[in-house]
């Protein structure tokens, strides 16, 4: 509803229904709700509620054939796209406003069910090669993952060699990361 912790309080006291149905015996006040969600958004509790959800979806099946991972940029703030893309005064010219840093969600899924296995949150911009692992790991750890698919943002020697060799798990991921160049390998190749 885009709304601040006051107006959830005022969206209660207008229709009493809904906070019956979510079971509250009286109003909070603003300030409760916001404290709140500064517990409730730590992630190692939003991971602890994530778990609990997904096993409840799963049914104690730990098998997870197919999963996926990918990570995206997110807005901090309210800045409206107005105010990032504007008009100057000049007639026919545009003002842009560049931000150097944004939080970044990484995702790892059920591919079959969608369901979220486990997330992770940083700080962009930052290459998706050096956050494979951190990102991975904590679904592997719960769930027997037998494929995983990624992007060529997450294209590297060593995460496959990760995945491969310690979390037991197949990678499918386009070997197309960097810049594509015409220079020949380095190191020792065995091409004729």
């Amino acid at each position: 509803m885009r709304t601040d912790y006051r107006g959830v309080v005022e969206l209660l006291r207008d229709c009493p229904d809904l906070a019956q149905l979510i079971e509250l015996k009286k109003i909070p006040h603003y300030t409760t709700l916001q404290k709140a969600s500064t517990r409730l958004l730590r992630l190692h509790v939003a991971n602890k509620l994530l778990e609990t959800t997904v096993r409840l979806q799963q049914k104690h099946n730990n098998t997870i054939e197919l999963a996926a991972i990918d990570s995206t940029g997110l807005q901090a703030g309210h800045t409206s796209s107005y105010f990032v893309k504007r008009r100057s005064r000049s007639p026919g010219l545009w003002q842009t406003t560049t931000y150097k840093r944004y939080p970044k969600l990484a995702v790892t899924c059920d591919c079959q069910t969608h369901m979220v296995l486990s997330m992770q949150t940083t700080r962009g911009p930052s290459p998706d090669v050096n956050e494979f692992c951190d990102g991975v790991k904590p679904a592997a750890a719960k769930y027997d993952i037998k494929y995983l698919l990624a992007d060529a943002g997450y294209d590297s020697e060593s995460n496959h060699c990760y995945a491969r060799d310690i979390l037991q798990i197949e990678t499918i991921i386009p070997a197309k990361h960097g810049r594509p160049t015409d220079k020949l390998p380095r190191g020792n190749t065995d091409v004729k």
